[in-house]
Order: C-alpha cells, then structure tokens, then sequence
C-alpha cells in the first residue's frame, strides 16, 4: 500500500512541475502550402519567334505554383494548332513547314495551358 501512494505522489509531482510551455503542440498546416502543388500557369520560353521554312526551335515549358515558384517535373504536352504549318515534338522542338505563316504552339499540364507565337518568314 506504501508502494502504491509514493507511485501516486510520484505522479502528481510530475503533472505539477509540468508548466503549459512544456506541453508540445501540432505544427499548423498551411493551406497555401497545400495548394502549391496545383499547376496554376505554364509559361513558354521564348514566346514569340520568327522562323524560315525548315529552321527549329527548341520551346521550354515552365511550370509554376499560384505564387510563381516553380513546380519541376510537372508532364508538359505539346501541341501545334496547324501542324502542317508549324510541328512540335512531343520535347517542344519546333520545326517550321510553311512560309508566310503564324501558329501557336501549346504547352499542357495538368489542365493548364501556356502559348507561344512561332511566325514562319517568306
């Protein structure tokens, strides 16, 4: 019985000496950290170019957060609006098929778009 009331004192000494700065929290979660994730713009590097007939150009795709940081290893899929005026790899190198010509060149990821300008000179 003496066992278990020095347990008992143990145990309150204990909770008394604990003051509220030593109890341990959970760290607060940020929702814009969260979001960071989202795909919110693709910029495309250069936007707007000039080519002749058979010249290339290889289009970068940047892919950035809500805040404009960017999100590295994000799937770009490229696309051309006229492919027989201008193509586009599945790497973004552009190449140029008919003079006197304009077209955009997209780049997709994950359900946002970002456009380039490739004009094709006479």
């Amino acid at each position: 019985m003496r066992r278990r009331s020095l347990l008992a004192s143990l145990i309150l000494l204990t909770v008394a000496a604990c003051s509220d700065d030593d109890i341990v929290q959970p760290a607060a979660v940020n929702p814009v950290q969260q979001q960071s994730s989202q795909v919110a713009s693709v910029v495309i590097t250069p936007q707007t170019v000039l080519l002749a007939v058979g010249d290339t150009v290889r289009l970068t795709a940047s892919t950035l957060d809500v805040s404009g940081s960017p999100l590295p290893g994000r799937v770009v899929a490229w696309s051309s609006e006229s492919p027989a005026v201008a193509s586009v790899s599945s790497t973004g190198l552009v190449t140029a098929l008919v003079a006197g010509r304009s077209v955009r060149i997209r780049a997709l990821s994950e359900g946002t778009t970002g456009v380039a300008t490739v004009t094709i000179g006479n």
